[in-house]
């Protein structure tokens, strides 16, 4: 599970803005790998590893095999949420986002521990959105915002979402569950950049004149704001300032 984990984290940044696991460190996990064959050699039993498992501690995680072969794999060993929910990213990550909604939806159905709830439902969003259902994607990421513990990743994309849909009321929730977010300075920029990039990735501008008369005016009003919220629709409207910045030097 934590060879999948670590090989999903490689794909790039739409983890962390939907709400991806935490991080695992690579060399720290090859440490522990490397702990239990000792292990299993002093004991006088065979290596623990198969052959994907010897892959992941010999070669670069790029070169692995699918994050979700891994996890699949680790449910075989051990059926629990976190491996589900990994499963379902991983899927999402490989471009399979129906796919991905079976998993999520099986581990929904399966019942999800409050520390989990927030990222099943974001990763359920991800693979809405994916699919083409954008107001289902809008409907999950507001029900993650409701838990307590929630991530400041859907916190950005549910206000992506509300614009792309464009509903001014849940634009609304999402900047006020931005702003109770309470970021630091420091924490605005990357988020900055991935709303920008998860835009690009879409391949749509932001449609502002379909959303109606409200939204706009809104959106006006949070720009000039000098909170968090401010930032990040000045990113989403005009850049990134780190964009103008590399395109000048080039």
């Amino acid at each position: 599970r934590e060879a999948a984990a670590i090989r999903l984290g490689r794909e790039g940044f739409a983890q962390r803005l939907y709400g991806g696991l935490p991080p695992v460190p690579l060399e720290a996990w090859r440490l522990d790998v490397e702990v239990v064959r000792a292990v299993a050699v002093l004991e006088g039993r065979r290596d623990p590893l198969d052959r994907d498992l010897r892959v992941c501690v010999e070669e670069d995680p790029m070169d692995w095999p699918g994050a979700a072969r891994l996890a699949t794999a680790s449910l075989l060993l051990e059926d629990c949420e976190e491996g589900r929910l990994l499963l379902g990213r991983a899927e999402l990550a490989g471009g399979r986002p129906h796919a991905a909604l079976a998993t999520l939806a099986e581990a929904r159905r399966r019942g999800v521990s409050r520390r989990n709830r927030w990222r099943v439902l974001a990763a359920f969003a991800g693979a809405c959105e994916r699919s083409g259902a954008d107001e289902l994607a809008l409907e999950s990421l507001l029900l993650a915002l409701r838990e307590p513990n929630c991530g400041r990743g859907p916190r950005c994309a549910s206000l992506v979402q509300a614009l792309l849909v464009g509903c001014a009321r849940s634009a609304r929730i999402a900047a006020a569950a931005i702003d109770r977010a309470r970021l630091a300075p420091r924490a605005i920029e990357p988020l900055c950049r991935e709303v920008r990039r998860l835009l690009e990735l879409r391949r749509e501008p932001l449609p502002f004149a379909p959303c109606g008369p409200r939204l706009p005016a809104a959106f006006d009003d949070w720009a000039r704001s000098d909170r968090p919220i401010g930032r990040l629709c000045r990113a989403m409207r005009d850049g990134d300032p780190a964009d103008h910045r590399e395109e000048a030097s080039l």
